[in-house]
């Protein structure tokens, strides 16, 4: 698979400034929704790429090296400039609630937005442990005789059958993490659907039906995109959200499947019309930025409060690019180059024993 696929960047924007809208009041609260299952989902599809050639345990340190680098060192730094900038969000001497410094720096219980960052860390956490299950069941279904397409599409129902069983079964009084003020259920339901759908994806590269008919899902995919962000986006303007129009787009089970095939229809098809106005170089950056605006943004929302939704929603997304640019030049620009230097050196490393172990 290409390092980076086409069309994601648009998407992660998309999300953001879904969760913005909902969190200014500028859209109906599913709004955040949304935004939610494309991040979740689209985490658990890439994290199957991030982990498929894993070896060894080298292999999983490294992985864990590489999130601590970009997310849970800015995420950090975010945090320490509120509690000493902004009064009122965190207490050093609390060890109890949401407010709590420590709490939130251990993702144990966290403020407002930041519950997102508990069931992130979780899921990475696991992760690994996915990419073991996935190759146990392949190895086992290939002693079955089964063929690697019908191998595939089995694993990957397995992992997305897994997400249904979460959500039904490890509901908040069986499993939960504190954040919000609240006991809040378990949403790696959401990450399991995005890795199985990595797996069907890939597996949909081998049917030579897809690549001999090229053009035709091409076009198929430039119309399904269009209208997924256009009827989405109708479904949470508060008028027709009030009324109760286009109930069945607010099931959270359907919306994330919508986002995966998406996600599966990019790896397939490549470079489409909608993934290139997707990847056009203002949402490149701003996809650089999303997880800075995500983490800023909610610590602004007290500031910007004159009644005006539009005036709230679109003074508080620049304030939080602001911000987030800020911290991507200072902390996510020099994680990003020391990974590079450090991939390569590890690709170095991994050749040089290669040969050693050849000779």
């Amino acid at each position: 698979m290409k390092d980076k696929i086409s069309g994601f960047d648009g998407l992660r924007v998309y999300a953001i400034t879904m969760i913005l809208a909902c969190h200014n009041g500028f859209l109906a609260n599913t709004s955040g929704g949304i935004g939610n299952k494309i991040f979740f989902s689209l985490s658990g599809f890439l994290v199957y790429y991030s982990l498929i050639n894993m070896k060894g345990i080298k292999d999983v340190i490294y992985y864990y090296y590489k999130r601590f680098l970009r997310i849970v060192r800015l995420f950090w730094t975010v945090i320490m400039i509120v509690w000493r900038m902004l009064p009122g969000f965190f207490s050093f001497s609390d060890m109890d609630s949401p407010n709590s410094l420590i709490l939130n720096l251990l993702f144990l219980n966290n403020y407002g937005h930041l519950w997102f960052m508990q069931h992130l860390m979780l899921m990475y956490l696991i992760a690994p442990l996915l990419i073991l299950m996935h190759n146990f069941i392949k190895g086992a279904l290939n002693k079955l005789g089964l063929s690697e397409i019908i191998s595939g599409y089995i694993n990957g129902a397995f992992f997305m059958g897994l997400g249904v069983l979460e959500k039904s079964f490890l509901t908040p009084d069986v499993f939960s993490m504190s954040g919000e003020g609240t006991h809040r259920q378990f949403q790696i339901w959401m990450f399991l659907i995005g890795f199985g759908s990595a797996i069907i994806g890939e597996t949909l590269k081998k049917v030579s039906f897809i690549n001999e008919h090229d053009g035709f899902f091409k076009i198929v995919t430039n119309i399904y995109v269009f209208l997924f962000i256009l009827i989405l986006t109708i479904s949470v303007i508060p008028s027709i959200h009030d009324a109760g129009k286009l109930m069945i787009l607010r099931s959270e089970y359907l919306r994330t499947i919508l986002s995966c095939i998406i996600y599966v229809m990019f790896v397939l098809i490549g470079d489409t019309f909608i993934a290139k106005v997707l990847d056009n170089p203002i949402f490149l950056k701003l996809s650089e930025l999303s997880f800075g605006i995500y983490i800023w943004h909610f610590f602004f929302l007290p500031y910007f409060r004159t009644g005006n939704l539009f005036h709230d929603f679109i003074v508080n997304y620049f304030v939080s690019v602001c911000f987030a640019l800020f911290t991507y030049l200072v902390i996510e620009k020099w994680a990003i180059g020391l990974i590079k230097n450090s991939v390569n050196k590890y690709i170095e490393r991994k050749n040089e024993e290669t040969v050693y172990y050849c000779r």
